[in-house]
């Protein structure tokens, strides 16, 4: 227990911190624009590239891996839509969003310093070889679910070939 503590706290305590700082306006809105964008565009892709760059990936491809974090995800997302479509009443297109915004989750910015600080770099390689193809396949799925509930200017939905041929 003691060790699930040492590891979080710190994380949590730097949130903590943040959250007091900006709501007590000693952070301005501008201030936290500023680091939100230098984290995003800067520092969180120079970190993921470098521990990339010095990764050992295994000989074999981590389909296990891929299938129990991407199946486990898809999931969440498929229930999500079908709360936001038949519970909430909300179209399709929103259900599709409403679904993926409950799908992502804080790997990057929780999970990857905790199992880095905790694991040592080693422990890293599972979450760098899921980040590799995180956003090309959820971002993908988006797009084509979006492409698929629409339909535009009063047009009929178009059809999975339609989408298919489209972005190709």
């Amino acid at each position: 227990m003691s060790l699930a503590l040492s590891l979080v706290l710190p994380i949590f305590g730097i949130i903590a911190f943040g959250y007091a700082g900006a709501r007590s306006k000693l952070i301005s809105h501008a201030g936290v624009d500023g680091l939100d964008t230098y984290v995003f565009t800067f520092a969180m892709p120079v970190l993921l590239f470098r521990n990339l760059a010095h990764t050992e990936f295994p000989a074999t491809l981590p389909w296990g891996l891929w299938i129990s974090y991407y199946g486990a995800m898809l999931a969440v997302w498929a229930a999500g839509s079908l709360i936001a479509l038949f519970v909430l009443r909300r179209p399709a297109p929103d259900a599709v969003m409403l679904g993926f915004g409950g799908e992502q989750g804080n790997t990057i910015m929780l999970g990857l310093p905790i199992i880095l600080t905790g694991f040592g770099a080693e422990a890293g390689t599972p979450v760098f070889l899921i980040l590799a193809f995180h956003g090309i396949i959820l971002f993908t799925i988006a797009t084509f679910l979006l492409e698929l509930t629409r339909a535009r200017d009063g047009a009929e939905r178009p059809s999975f070939g339609a989408i298919l041929k489209e972005g190709l």
